[in-house]
């Protein structure tokens, strides 16, 4: 089925469902001729056998009728036994006619033709019959309808040849019969085994097709499935690789472009497997122009390219540089040692030189120790003093700022105070006016209550205006009555009763509309005491909420009262703070002050005695020196 593998995807589904239309079309042509086949032996069953057996059936009880009518006419004769046969005969004859004009099969006709004659026959023989029925000639006619007779004779011809078809039909009929049934069974076999054969066939090609289709699938799915996690699937066999090259189909495509996917992907896992081995030297071959990946891994290359090239060159100025240091190092060591045997020659008549002058100082050092001793003290004193003015006046600066940023606080503290202050007085005036309300809408809800209850006494008043309004239309019409029976004495009191009940009449009709608009009034009563407790209660979950958020703005407002009475305190303590530190710089500048003046003094008790000290001390420095540039070197 490699012919397939070069067939497009549309074109093998829309061919496997033309196929298998077909073979659905097959199934029912063969359904449709066997079953035409059947319908049309079973129409000649019907057409060619029953109908005529039931007309020949329906001419043979006539035809017992017309000899019955024959047998009584020999008997009883006369106009009316005459004109029955007549009758008889001639409805006999339309049978006989519509038995031979009837559909028939081939093997009928000559028993058709049986009939045909027998009849011709006991036409004749009935015809006979009645002409010596009006001759009078009773003895022949009696001898007619005998055995042997004419009529009888006729009669019994035209009996067998009707019902010898009639079983011949009946014959013919039980064959047709298992005909049928036999086509009938072999339609419904052949229908089976044609629908089994398209069952497979379609089975089959469904199979082969989605086989062609899913078994390249499969395979796109492991090889994407794997290089999702990273492999690129050099591991399909060169077969497989060459049926999907060889592929014409969607297929096809999808596998040629994966395989060139993956040799992509390889080729720049390839090529970055060896700049990671530190090959640079390598070309980035771009597949497009919307190569992304080329592009990116150029980039790199070239980056690391630079980066590589400045790291060699740092490293040959390192090495430059290292060498120039080496050199200068060597011309170093060589200078250090001519002058350190400059040195040891000259140490050594310093040494000379200082052994003669220790002498010589040895006297004057023990005073010089004492002058050296309240000098250094003093000089300690003074470093000491300067040190303790530096920092005394940086504490006074951050006391000041501190200061600065206390009384800052205390303004801010009273703004806030101000406003927690004003929003307490606002939130209190706004919980008196809810209060306020409450008590008006509760007043109003009690007169409105008040106002359901009047309207109610009213609604009973409207019912006692139309009892008496109905009462009084009552009296009006027995008044009406009373002056009808009183005739012409009654007429004016007529009239009055008749004013009366059209007055009750209007007085019931207003009651009526005061009872309505008394009932809209109370039900508008009853909404607006809802609305008013709705409201009531509303005004009262508000005055809750005022309430609660006065208590916050108190606690606010005396949270802000300390904040503000601490920081006022910070101020204050800041401000004395900084009054002490101005204080202290003053007292320390004078402390600096005294012992510079001291140690300027004792520095000129003492130059007399350091003069003759400091050539010994310098000698001593010297040879010391000396001592460690040898050793150095």
């Amino acid at each position: 089925m490699r012919f397939l593998d070069h067939i497009k995807i549309r074109t093998k589904l829309l061919a496997g469902y033309f196929v298998m239309i077909l073979l659905v079309l097959g199934v029912a042509l063969a359904g449709t001729i066997n079953a035409k086949s059947t319908a049309d032996e079973t129409t000649a069953l019907y057409r060619g056998l029953m109908l005529p057996n039931e007309t020949l059936g329906l001419a043979g009880r006539m035809l017992v009728s017309v000899q019955g009518k024959v047998s009584n006419a020999a008997l009883n004769p006369s106009k009316a036994t005459i004109s029955a046969i007549k009758n008889e005969m001639n409805l006999l004859s339309s049978k006989m006619t519509e038995v031979q004009s009837g559909d028939m099969l081939a093997q009928n006709m000559a028993g058709m033709e049986e009939i045909a004659a027998s009849w011709s026959g006991y036409q004749v023989a009935v015809g006979n019959f009645v002409t010596l029925v009006a001759g009078g000639k009773n003895g022949e006619v009696l001898k007619s309808i005998t055995i042997g007779g004419e009529v009888q004779t006729a009669y019994e011809n035209v009996s067998r040849s009707i019902y010898k078809m009639m079983n011949e039909n009946t014959l013919a009929g039980e064959k047709l019969t298992a005909r049928v049934v036999q086509t009938s069974r072999a339609s419904r076999t052949t229908l089976l085994v044609v629908g089994a054969a398209a069952a497979i066939l379609a089975i089959g090609l469904s199979l082969i097709i989605s086989q062609n289709i899913t078994r390249p699938v499969l395979v796109f799915a492991g090889s994407l499935n794997r290089l999702k996690n990273g492999d690129l699937s050099r591991e399909l066999s060169a077969a497989v690789k060459q049926r999907n090259n060889a592929r014409r189909d969607e297929l096809g495509e999808i596998g040629r472009g994966l395989g060139a996917t993956q040799g992509y992907l390889a080729y720049m896992a390839d090529q970055m497997t060896l700049i990671a081995d530190g090959n640079l030297t390598v070309e980035i071959k771009r597949y497009g122009q919307k190569d992304e990946l080329g592009m990116g891994m150029t980039r790199m290359t070239e980056g690391l390219r630079k980066i590589i090239t400045q790291l060699s060159e740092s490293a040959e100025q390192l090495t430059s540089s290292s060498v120039q240091l080496a050199n200068a190092a060597q011309e170093s060591s060589e200078a250090t040692s001519q002058i350190a045997t400059t040195i040891q020659q000259v140490a050594s008549g310093i040494t000379q030189q200082t052994e003669s002058v220790n002498k010589t100082a040895l006297s004057v050092e023990q005073m010089t120790r004492a002058i050296d001793g309240v000098a250094l003290g003093a000089q300690d004193q003074a470093a000491a003093a300067g040190k303790a003015s530096m920092i005394t006046g940086q504490l006074a600066a951050v006391i000041q700022h501190v200061a600065g940023n206390a009384e800052a606080m205390v303004r801010e503290s009273d703004t806030a105070a101000a406003a927690a202050k004003e929003g307490s007085s606002t939130v209190a005036d706004t919980v008196n006016g809810m209060v306020k309300i409450k008590e008006k809408v509760g007043f109003s809800a009690e007169k409105v209550e008040e106002m359901g209850a009047r309207s109610s006494e009213i609604n009973a008043i409207v019912t006692m205006i139309e009892e008496i309004a109905s009462q009084t239309n009552l009296l009006a019409l027995n008044a009406a009555i009373e002056a009808a029976r009183a005739g012409e004495a009654g007429k004016g009191f007529a009239v009055v009763a008749d004013e009366v009940r059209k007055l009750a009449e209007r007085s019931s009709l207003s009651a009526k509309e005061i009872g309505s608009l008394i009932k809209a009034i109370q039900q508008t009563v009853r909404q607006a005491v809802t609305a008013m407790g709705d409201g009531a209660r509303e005004v009262e979950t508000g005055v809750n909420m005022a309430e609660k958020a006065g208590q916050a703005l108190a606690a606010i407002n005396e949270a802000s009262q300390k904040v503000k009475k601490e920081a006022e305190e910070a101020a204050s303590a800041a401000v004395q703070m900084a009054t002490s530190a101005n204080e202290l710089v003053a007292a320390v500048d004078s402390v600096s002050a005294v012992v510079e003046e001291n140690t300027a003094s004792t520095r000129r008790d003492g130059s007399a005695d350091a003069r003759g000290q400091q050539f010994s001390h310098t000698a001593g420095k010297l040879s010391a020196a000396a001592k460690r540039c040898g050793d150095t070197v």
